[in-house]
């Protein structure tokens, strides 16, 4: 029976039950320009894999730029988001790619990252309850945000929320 590609791209990044990922991010490119060039990048691709790495996560604008060999030595993640400091807003992360692409280009898995703190994001959303979670913290305050005074006031909006008031 033919494995699902889901199947396929979980059993390139899971070498057993109990056996460790090793994954080496190599998606700073956006955020601070490239490292190296080309070659430079596939030979830091074989060392890696030659010294037991099992993926790497990079954006989609270098999927489209590793060598076919690379998939038979390392599983490939790509990260959907970005941020850049020459951005207005440094911390934020934006969506720089979809799912479905980034999987029909090759990507065995993909990963997102969220800075809780943003200065520009839209902080109803991400401390709005999720089912019996509440959220509190000073990256969740309205009003001192990233001080002590914020923390606590995040604290007891949390507590109304759970009390219900």
């Amino acid at each position: 029976m033919s494995k699902s590609g889901r199947a396929l791209r979980l059993g390139r990044l899971f070498k057993g039950d109990k056996t460790p990922l090793f994954l080496v991010p190599l998606d700073h490119t956006v955020t601070d320009g490239p490292f190296t060039d080309a070659r430079g990048y596939d030979a830091l691709l074989g060392i890696l894999a030659d010294n037991g790495a099992d993926a790497i996560v990079v954006h989609k604008g270098r999927l489209r730029l590793l060598p076919r060999s690379v998939y038979a030595r390392l599983a490939v993640v790509v990260h959907l988001s970005a941020s850049t400091r020459y951005a207005a807003d440094p911390t934020f992360k934006y969506q720089v790619a979809e799912v479905e692409d980034c999987l029909r280009r090759g990507a065995d898995a993909v990963s997102v990252h969220v800075n809780i703190g943003s200065l520009t994001e839209d902080r109803g959303a991400i401390w709005a309850p999720v089912g019996w979670i509440h959220w509190a913290g000073t990256e969740t305050a309205t009003y001192w945000h990233g001080y002590m005074d914020g923390a606590i006031t995040s604290g007891r909006r949390a507590a109304q929320e759970v009390l219900g008031g």
